[in-house]
């Protein structure tokens, strides 16, 4: 559970917030009250009183929107990721424009990287690419056709003009000043934060900015966010900001875990791999009309075994057979948790897709078994979408 200071969100978060929680709930109401405890809204009804122990999500009226024209990606040593319409380097601080317009000032400290062009997707995939095979000094990344080469050294303070920053090459010790307008990007190394607060949530803002933040503080001058790293950023209001995910530690997705063991066979003659967060042609998991984003699509004869550690108390998942497919093959699903079983059905194409809530608590090997109810494999498959196991 994270640590979190007790505010009141009574005027500025106070319009349409839409609260999705652990035990499936969905709640939405104004936002009048937020501590350490829980949650208020305010609707027609009266108040809801709910534990934030229970919150995983909460959506607020501004909506997301992607940034227009070109922009810097600053990414800070918390994870945090800045779209910045202006970067300026000044000193030992970066004088940050985020997208839309909101002005902050980090100290190079907490700067991990900055990325010129990164509304660029081609860009963005070079620097994704690049950033595994950064060596152990500050760099100055440079572009070279179509791939990006590094100059290690170390980086001293920023210009007075903000237009470029201090680099002593290593090796001969030149000395440098690499201007934003010429370089690629720029990567820095920086000393571990050992006393680094928890993690409260993350916010994306209505630029896209993702904040890893340890504390939020709302006033009526706006909404402060001090992430990880101890970067304020302060919102002069709370209409710039689209969600708030608690998230973190209380849930797992199965597709964003690594089975502790597969076991795929078939009657036919190539095996069907199981795929995570698309269907078994790489499309989109689809049932009855509905994409799920993440899940689980697995043909007859698989069974995956995950290792949870007893962590959990609950996997919910909506089981049912991708809409693609036009056999009327029909499936066995198990769930076992340590050899014991804990759900079993049968389920085929015409079937409704079927929400489930299975208890796992104290489950240290849950394993997932598909099979055809017939002799044969052809066409024999199922979708577990949204699949998620939750503390």
């Amino acid at each position: 559970m994270y640590g979190i200071s007790p505010l009141l969100l009574a005027a500025t978060l106070t319009a349409g917030a839409d609260v999705q929680t652990l035990s499936g709930k969905k709640l939405a109401g104004d936002m009048v009250g937020l501590d350490k405890q829980a949650i208020v809204l305010k609707t027609s009804a009266g108040e809801i009183r709910h534990p934030l122990s229970d919150v995983l999500q909460i959506e607020l009226p501004a909506p997301e929107v992607a940034p227009k024209g070109g922009w810097f990606d600053v990414e800070l040593t918390d994870g945090s990721v800045l779209h910045c319409s202006q970067v300026l380097l000044k000193g030992k601080s970066a004088e940050l424009t985020l997208v839309p317009d909101v002005s902050l000032t980090v100290p190079l400290s907490a700067v991990f990287s900055v990325l010129r062009d990164a509304h660029d997707p081609a860009v963005k995939a070079l620097w994704q690419k690049f950033l595994p095979t950064r060596g152990r000094l500050d760099t100055v990344v440079i572009a070279n056709g179509d791939k990006f080469d590094g100059l290690g050294g170390t980086f001293g303070d920023g210009t007075p003009a903000g237009d470029g920053i201090e680099f002593t090459l290593s090796g001969n010790g030149e000395k440098l000043t690499p201007r934003l307008s010429k370089v690629a990007g720029l990567v820095f190394v920086q000393k571990p934060e050992q006393n680094a607060p928890p993690i409260l949530c993350k916010v994306t803002d209505a630029g896209r900015s993702l904040l890893v933040a340890a504390d939020l503080a709302l006033s009526d001058k706006g909404l402060t966010v001090t992430t990880v790293a101890g970067v304020k950023v302060d919102y002069p209001s709370a209409t710039k900001v689209a969600k708030l995910d608690f998230s973190k530690g209380k849930l797992t997705y199965l597709s964003d875990l690594d089975p502790a063991t597969v076991d795929e066979t078939s009657t036919e003659d190539s095996v069907f791999h199981y795929r995570r967060d698309v269907n078994l042609e790489g499309g989109p998991l689809r049932m009855a009309g509905e994409v799920y984003p993440k899940g689980l699509a697995l043909h007859s004869r698989t069974v995956l075994t995950y290792d949870i550690g007893g962590d959990y108390r609950e996997l919910r998942t909506v089981l049912g057979v991708d809409e693609g497919v036009v056999t009327d093959a029909r499936v066995v699903v198990t769930l076992d948790g340590d050899g014991r079983e804990l759900f079993k059905a049968e389920i085929g194409r015409k079937d409704p897709p079927r929400p489930l809530a299975v208890d796992v608590k104290g489950v240290q090997k849950l394993r997932l078994t598909v099979k055809s109810a017939g002799l044969l494999d052809l066409g024999a498959q199922v979708n577990l979408g949204d699949a998620k196991v939750s503390k």
